[in-house]
């Protein structure tokens, strides 16, 4: 039995580049929002695996797009702040989740 890899509702007219940064960029947002207490249904764990699993199958480097991803948040906390930069990251957390468990 195969397992499938969820990918989020929106992602179905992406490119496996743009897939894979919605699914770094939802690992990213979790584990920082765990760090701060928060539980969710996905773990950031979770979505890590299913990152590697994607960018496996479709030749995509994970490594990369999670580089990107940290970056973007980086300079997101030096224009927002990081207090604003931490909300907003709850914020897409729970969207992440919430689109995952609309599948």
């Amino acid at each position: 039995m195969s397992a499938t890899i969820p990918a989020p509702a929106a992602a179905r007219d992406h490119t496996p580049e743009e897939i894979a940064r919605i699914m770094a960029d939802c690992a990213h947002v979790v584990e920082v929002a765990e760090s701060s207490g928060a539980a969710f249904a996905h773990s950031s764990g979770d979505w890590k695996k299913w990152l590697v699993d994607y960018s496996r199958a479709h030749g995509v480097s994970a490594t990369r797009q999670i580089d990107l991803v940290q970056a973007r948040y980086r300079k997101r906390a030096r224009v927002l702040g990081g207090d604003e930069a931490h909300k907003d990251m709850l914020r897409r957390a729970r969207s992440c989740d919430k689109r995952l468990a609309g599948l």
